[in-house]
């Protein structure tokens, strides 16, 4: 084969030492992290068969009722809680709600706790294969779990003191009311209502029951704003005014006298419904101006009445 002069011919098969180089860097990295990989592996293998522990013992870090029950057995965690729970039985908490408070203890409601379903919880927190199930006791450990207990009692007892409960806690609220006081319309705000609620409150009971703080526990409550403000009937009295201060009669010639007539309404203005003062604040648009003449005299002959519902919604 003859190649032309000055011309060199060009050589396969052959690496440049940069090439060379790389790919040596790739396999040494190659190398560096299988190794790593192999050796956290087998230190998570060691781990986990060194604090795997024995399956029939609760693993460290575990509480019940926020009660240490790790490294027990079974039988032994579950004679630690009726224990104490004996001592407390007659040891109220004072339940709070409303500025009061209610002491009740487990016995009063016939309180009782199912620690041995709580203890087998417990040990299935620490529970599973080698070392699996020593790498999960040691996130045990560190993070730690707590089992709440689950409990029966006389729901009848219970109710009776919920409702004597609720007699104290519960307040009627009262919507926002226009009233008349020496002649003028005046707004009176409205007041917020307050409700127990029962269904949270029974959890709330039972779940701090079962446990062995004794400190005070606040029971949940409701609060029902009012839907008509004082801020929604500023405008509708600020109408009232205006219609007070217009002529309520008028004056007109008849057979050379003049004699004065007073408009009568046709139909008194209702107190709720479509067209009252309450629905009037409640609507975007303005109540017409002979709707508030016919109020306003209905208010100048009652001074006591109140233009909104007073009360409970």
């Amino acid at each position: 084969m003859r190649a032309d002069v000055g011309v060199e011919p060009i050589r396969r098969g052959r690496s440049t030492p940069a090439q060379r180089d790389y790919s040596a860097l790739v396999r040494r990295g190659f190398k560096v992290v299988g190794a790593t990989a192999g050796a956290l592996l087998i230190a998570l293998l060691a781990v986990g068969l060194v604090f795997a522990g024995p399956a029939d013992r609760i693993a460290a870090g575990v509480t019940v009722a926020d009660l240490n029950v790790g490294g027990l057995k079974a039988e032994q965690a579950e004679q630690k809680l009726a224990a104490r729970a004996r001592r407390l039985a007659a040891v109220p908490i004072a339940f709070k709600a409303g500025g009061r408070s209610w002491p009740i203890a487990p016995a009063q409601i016939a309180l009782r706790v199912d620690w041995a379903a709580a203890v087998r919880q417990g040990l299935d927190e620490g529970a599973g294969v080698i070392p699996l199930r020593g790498l999960r006791r040691v996130q045990l450990r560190l993070l730690g779990a707590n089992v709440e207990p689950g409990a029966i009692f006389e729901e009848r007892t219970l109710e009776r003191r919920l409702r004597s409960i609720a007699r104290t806690v519960d307040v009627h609220g009262r919507e926002a009311a226009i009233v008349m006081r020496n002649g003028k319309p005046v707004v009176v705000p409205g007041e917020a209502g307050r409700k127990l609620d029962r269904e949270a409150a029974t959890r709330t009971i039972v779940s701090a029951l079962s446990g062995f703080e004794r400190s005070p526990v606040a029971l949940p409550v409701v609060i029902d704003p009012p839907a008509v403000t004082r801020d929604a009937l500023a405008r509708v009295a600020e109408q009232v005014r205006v219609a007070l201060s217009a002529p309520a009669s008028r004056t007109r010639a008849c057979t050379g006298r003049s004699r004065r007539t007073r408009s009568r309404p046709s139909s008194s203005f209702p107190k709720t419904g479509s067209g009252s003062w309450e629905s009037a604040a409640r609507r975007p648009g303005a109540i017409s101006p002979t709707s508030a003449r016919l109020s306003a005299g209905l208010l100048a002959r009652s001074p006591s009445t109140s233009l909104a519902r007073d009360g409970r919604r």
